[in-house]
């Protein structure tokens, strides 16, 4: 009878704790857990690099700047009334633009940046380069490169809700300079951005567009990546 009770024990012992087959319910639940823990240990690092690569771009845009006022006399006479009115425009915009980044810096290093914060910068950088753009050729300058730099510092933060928000909203952005000028053309606007064609308007948009899509499938296989790796680490070895 001992005998019997002995080959029969193995049977009826439950399994260890972890030991569960891929497929079960907490299998299903760990890339899950493993994603949202890669979000939160990468956010911090990735606002870090976004604030450094704003603070790199706006810097060396008003560099430029400086040399085609001063060096150049660059005047763009059909936006701003004067070269000093364009200059000193040009100026505050990047000086707000500036104070942005430094007070991201210090919430930083506080540790205080809950995850809206970056809607809220991404909102900010994308509303300043159309200010500067309002002021610096509209739709014909080269500046409108710089919606897809806003939309790959959106990528750092592998939120694939914060890329496909980043998208409509340059895509707004870079739309309404059209109807400003469109407007100032009408009114007498102080501001009068040039406007390209619809052609040209349509290629632009569908390029923003597609750039976000890219990178928001960027970040799909990063979540990908992470749940295979947490998978691999459930499966019994």
């Amino acid at each position: 009878m001992e005998r019997a009770n002995h080959a029969q024990a193995p049977a009826t012992t439950s399994e260890t704790p972890g030991s569960e087959k891929p497929g079960t319910a907490s299998a299903v639940a760990e890339p899950a857990v493993a994603w949202l823990a890669a979000q939160s240990w990468q956010r911090l690092d990735a606002e870090y690099r976004s604030n450094y690569l704003r603070i790199a771009s706006v810097l060396a845009f008003f560099v430029i700047h400086l040399v085609d006022h001063y060096l150049r006399g660059t005047t763009y006479a059909g936006v701003m009334p004067s070269p000093r009115g364009y200059h000193l425009a040009i100026t505050l915009i990047v000086a707000t633009w500036l104070m942005l980044a430094l007070l991201v810096d210090l919430f930083l290093k506080q540790r205080k940046f809950p995850p809206w914060t970056a809607y809220a910068t991404v909102t900010l950088d994308t509303l300043l380069l159309a200010s500067v753009l309002a002021v610096a050729g509209g739709q014909s300058s080269m500046l409108n490169l710089a919606y897809c730099l806003i939309l790959v510092m959106a990528a750092l933060r592998l939120d694939l809700v914060l890329v496909r928000y980043t998208t409509f909203l340059c895509m707004a952005a870079y739309l309404s300079l059209g109807c400003l000028a469109y407007l100032g053309s009408r009114l007498g606007t102080l501001v009068e951005p040039a406007a390209t064609d619809s052609t040209s308007q349509a290629i632009a948009a569908i390029a923003i567009g597609a750039a976000g899509i890219m990178l928001g499938q960027l970040v799909r296989r990063c979540r990908n990546v992470a749940d295979d790796y947490a998978r691999r680490l459930l499966e019994p070895r």
